[in-house]
């Protein structure tokens, strides 16, 4: 065991490498300046554009954004980050809202689609009702304009036999006088 951790520190002794940066004399930026489109730099600090060539920096007609120019950074990220948060559970609580209004009106829906389909049927068995009803006036408006017709010619026939026997028998003449 101490021999393979004598070995690891010597192989990660071997592994270190040391870069000397050349010192240069570009000006020290406080923060970070992104600009749209995105830059590149040279070695000496200037603007290098797509096709290669050297541009003088202070020359891009981009507005700059300057990232990083509130004191702590990292806390104004994690105030973004935060936000973003709040701004999400806000917007999973407003569609859990939306999600049981929905909901709610569907319950609505189908309470008012078998309330109508009630009425339809109780409309259907009215008019079925009715159709029935109606049947039964008809035949017995039927069977009264028969009857009233059998009456009739019952007292026309009754009427034909009292004008008969009253012409069959002879009426007593007055001879008083």
């Amino acid at each position: 065991m101490k021999t393979s951790l004598l070995a690891l520190v010597v192989v990660c002794a071997a592994c270190k490498t040391t870069v000397n940066e050349p010192e240069t004399e570009a000006p020290v930026r406080s923060s970070i300046v992104v600009g749209e489109p995105s830059r590149l730099y040279a070695r000496d600090g200037s603007v290098v554009d797509a096709s290669g060539a050297t541009v003088p920096s202070g020359t891009s007609d981009a507005p700059v954004r300057a990232v990083g120019e509130r004191d702590g950074s990292r806390t104004y990220l994690l105030e973004l980050y935060q936000k973003a948060m709040d701004d999400k559970d806000q917007l999973t609580v407003e569609v859990q809202a939306l999600q049981a209004q929905l909901d709610l009106e569907r319950k609505e829906k189908a309470a008012l689609q078998a309330e109508r389909d009630e009425a339809r049927a109780a409309a259907t068995a009215a008019q079925t009702q009715t159709n029935v009803k109606d049947a039964e006036l008809r035949d017995l408006s039927g069977r009264l304009v028969q009857a009233q017709i059998k009456r009739l010619e019952a007292e026309k026939l009754l009427l034909e036999h009292l004008v008969a026997t009253q012409s069959a028998t002879p009426a007593p003449q007055g001879g008083g006088q």
